[in-house]
């Protein structure tokens, strides 16, 4: 693993898969607490086309905490955000991207963690549990449970690298808020620009696609009449 650059609260670090892919992750170290107690690390997972940056606020709050600060890790999957794109979109899979996340928590020898899995990462986590019980200490699951509903699904397929590119940022801002301020009514424009830079990574000052547009591919063969 080699570490990128480091700002305050934060260090980010890329490893490579076990096929050779550079991948990215940061790791938001535990401040020095005023009395030793040991503290659970906390691995962050994030939804299908999402990235670290999701977790960022509640990495700083957790790692910084005055009275339990705890390490706290957030990966980026192959093709999303920094993380480099699979030359074969068949390997955006939950269990090859399980498999990277095992080997992420071996090299950094991170053992029995409380995982947060959003959405993709909830079942992840649950691979995970079935797979390789011993590497997880707790399970917090956000937006995912055991049963997906096709209707729900439906929505990610259908937008799921069809998005437009925007130009700028004010524009990545309205397609954001286009897409779900039906779900979310109660957002203001300094909100769905945060949410914006979350989503979008940036290229010389502009937005670019925070994710590989073959992901969308590896959606195509699911049947939604076949719950």
């Amino acid at each position: 693993m080699s570490k990128m650059t480091q700002d305050p609260g934060w260090i980010e670090n890329t490893y490579s898969s076990h096929d050779g892919l550079k991948l990215y992750s940061r790791h938001y170290p535990a401040r020095q607490a005023e009395t030793a107690q040991a503290t659970r690390p906390v691995l962050c997972l994030p939804g299908l086309t999402r990235n670290s940056n999701d977790f960022h606020v509640l990495a700083l709050h957790l790692s910084q905490n005055s009275e339990t600060p705890r390490d706290v890790y957030c990966l980026d999957y192959r093709g999303r955000g920094r993380s480099g794109y699979d030359p074969s979109w068949r390997n955006y899979s939950p269990y090859i991207e399980l498999l990277d996340t095992l080997d992420f928590m071996t090299l950094t020898t991170l053992h029995h963690a409380a995982i947060l899995g959003t959405s993709r990462g909830g079942i992840i986590a649950m691979l995970m549990a079935v797979i390789r019980p011993g590497a997880i200490g707790a399970v917090i699951l956000n937006d995912i449970g055991p049963v997906i509903e096709m209707r729900g699904l439906a929505r990610i397929i259908g937008y799921v690298g069809k998005t437009p590119a925007p130009d700028n940022w004010e524009e990545a801002a309205l397609i954001v808020r286009d897409m779900s301020a039906r779900f979310f009514t109660d957002i203001s424009d300094t909100e769905w620009m945060e949410l914006a830079r979350q989503l979008y990574m940036e290229e010389d000052g502009l937005p670019v696609p925070g994710y590989d547009p073959a992901l969308a591919n590896s959606l195509s063969e699911i049947d939604l009449a076949s719950p």
